[in-house]
C-alpha cells in the first residue's frame, strides 16, 4: 500500500498529458485507471459532470441506500430533538444479517436526530429500522415513501426494497440517481453537519450510556490508501452483492466535486501485497485529477462583441453588435484563457437582419463557445444597444412593402380591370348613342 501515492502520481501525470476539454467526454481517456462499475463525478460549483462510467446502469448499493432513508427522515420530520422507541422487531428482524448496528436496546428512546447520526456515521441497520417505523409504522411503509422520493426526483433507474441496503434484487440505484439523491439531502444543513462528522458521542438514553461513533467513511481515517485531506464528507456501503460502493464530496482552493462510485472491488492496485478498496482509489484518482488539471474560468462576458447584423428602418444605425446574454465559466484545463476560447454563432439560430426598434438585451441569437473545437458550452447573443424606429423609414418602407404586395397587386389589377371595362362600356355606349341620333336626323 505503501506505494500508492507514488502510482497515484504517475496516473495523474499520465492523466495531464492527455487532453482535456470541460464538457468533454473523459470516460474513453481514464476508463483502463477506474476499477467501479458505475461512476459519476461532478463539479458542484457549476453542476458539470467531469467523468462517468455506466452512469444509468441500476445496480445493488449497499449502505448508500441510507442517503433515501435519511432523505425521507429529514422530508417527514420537522422536530429533530422528538424520540423515537426501539421495537422488537427494528432490532431482530436483521438477526443473523451480520449487519452494523448501533447496539440499539428493545423499548429504549432514542431522539431521531441521534438515531440519524447512527444512520449516516456508523451505518447503524438497526437505525434505519427504528428511524423508519417512527416515520411511518413500519419498514414496508417507509420503503414506499422511499420510491415515492426517488420518483418525485426524476430517478429513473431506482427501487428500494428495504431500508437499510442488504443485498436484495429488488434494492437498486445508478450512480446518477444517487448523485440526485445525496444532493436533495445535502439541502437539509443537519444532513451535510452528519456526514461531515468523523467522531460523534451519542448521548445516555434511558438503557445505554453515552456510545462513542466513527465515521465509517475512511478519507476521514488514518489508513493511508484511503486518507484524504480534502474529504469534506460522504457515506460508504459495502455488500458481496453491491462490492465497495461510496459517495463523497471535496474541497480543495475553493473548487468542489462530488463523487458516486459503485461496484468497486478489493484488489492490489499498487503491487504491495494487500488489496485496497477501489472505490476509495478510484474517488482519489478522479479528485486529484480535477483539482490538479481543471480551473474554472471566464469564457464568455456579456461585452464581449461576438458578431454583427444588419438593422433595418434604424435611427442612425444600420447594423447592431450582439453580445453573450450572460457572463459564461466553464472548467478548463489549467492553461486556457479566455482568448483560447472561441465564440461561434450559430447561424441557424441567429439572425441575420432585424428591423427596428431594437431594445438592449433582446435575444437574436444563439452561440456555441469551443476550445480545441470541442464544446464547453453555449448562450444566447443578445443585442449590445437600443436602436430607436425612424419614422419617415418605416412609412416609406410600409408603403413600398403595399405597393409591391400580392395583396394590393391584386387590388390593383383588379381595379385596373374594372376601369377598363368601364371605360369601354362608356364608350360602347356613346357609340350606340351616336347612332341613335344619326338614324333620327335621317
Amino acid at each position: 500500500m505503501k506505494k500508492l501515492c507514488l502510482t497515484c502520481l504517475v496516473l495523474l501525470l499520465i492523466l495531464s498529458a492527455l487532453p482535456v476539454f470541460a464538457g468533454a467526454d473523459y470516460s474513453t481517456s481514464i476508463e483502463a485507471d477506474i476499477n467501479s462499475k458505475g461512476v459519476y463525478f461532478i463539479c458542484t460549483d457549476n453542476d458539470e459532470v467531469i467523468y462517468q462510467k455506466n452512469p444509468d446502469e441500476s445496480r445493488q448499493i449497499a449502505s448508500l441506500t441510507k442517503l433515501a432513508t435519511a432523505a425521507v427522515v429529514f422530508d417527514s420530520v420537522k422536530d429533530m430533538s422528538a424520540k423515537a422507541t426501539v421495537s422488537d422487531n427494528a432490532v431482530h428482524s436483521i438477526d443473523g444479517t451480520n449487519s452494523k448496528v448501533l447496539g440499539l436496546i428493545v423499548d429504549e428512546e432514542m431522539s431521531i436526530e441521534e438515531l440519524l447520526y447512527g444512520l449516516l456515521v456508523d451505518s447503524a441497520n438497526d437505525a434505519a429500522n427504528v428511524l423508519a417505523e417512527y416515520v411511518a409504522g413500519s419498514t414496508e411503509a417507509f420503503v414506499d415513501k422511499m420510491n415515492t422520493l426517488a420518483v418525485g426526483l426524476g430517478c429513473e433507474n431506482t427501487h428500494f426494497s428495504n431500508v437499510h441496503g442488504l443485498d436484495d434484487a429488488g434494492n437498486y440505484s445508478s450512480p446518477r440517481d444517487l448523485m440526485t439523491i445525496a444532493r436533495h439531502c445535502l439541502t437539509y444543513p443537519l444532513f451535510e453537519t452528519i456526514v461531515t462528522t468523523r467522531d460523534h458521542t451519542v448521548p445516555p438514553t434511558n438503557l445505554s450510556d453515552e456510545k462513542d461513533i466513527t465515521s465509517t467513511n475512511m478519507m476521514f481515517s488514518g489508513v493511508a490508501d484511503y486518507k484524504y485531506p480534502y474529504a469534506r464528507g460522504g457515506k460508504t456501503g459495502t455488500t458481496s452483492g453491491a462490492g465497495h460502493c461510496l459517495w463523497s464530496f471535496c474541497e480543495k482552493d475553493g473548487y468542489n466535486y462530488m463523487c458516486v462510485a459503485l461496484g468497486g472491488d478489493m484488489m492490489d492496485f499498487d503491487d504491495d501485497n494487500v488489496d485496497e478498496r477501489m472505490s476509495y482509489i478510484d474517488s482519489k484518482i478522479l479528485y486529484n485529477w480535477a483539482f490538479d488539471n481543471l480551473r474554472l474560468r471566464t469564457v464568455a462576458d456579456t461585452t464581449d462583441i461576438v458578431t454583427v447584423i444588419d438593422v433595418r428602418l434604424g435611427v442612425e444605425e444600420d447594423h447592431i453588435r450582439l453580445v453573450p446574454a450572460a457572463r459564461i465559466t466553464a472548467l478548463v484545463p489549467k492553461e486556457v484563457t479566455k482568448e483560447s476560447v472561441l465564440i461561434e454563432p450559430v447561424r441557424e439560430k441567429t439572425a441575420s437582419e432585424i428591423e427596428a426598434p431594437v431594445a438592449a438585451g433582446d435575444v437574436l441569437g444563439y452561440a456555441t463557445i469551443k476550445y480545441a473545437d470541442e464544446v464547453i458550452a453555449e448562450v444566447d447573443l443578445v443585442a449590445a444597444d437600443s436602436i430607436k424606429r425612424s419614422l419617415p423609414k418605416f412609412i416609406l418602407d410600409r408603403v413600398g412593402r403595399f405597393v409591391l404586395s400580392k395583396t394590393f397587386i391584386a387590388v390593383f389589377s383588379a381595379a385596373l380591370m374594372c376601369t377598363v371595362v368601364v371605360v369601354i362600356l362608356i364608350l360602347r355606349g356613346r357609340k350606340r348613342a351616336d347612332r341613335i341620333r344619326i338614324v333620327g336626323k335621317k
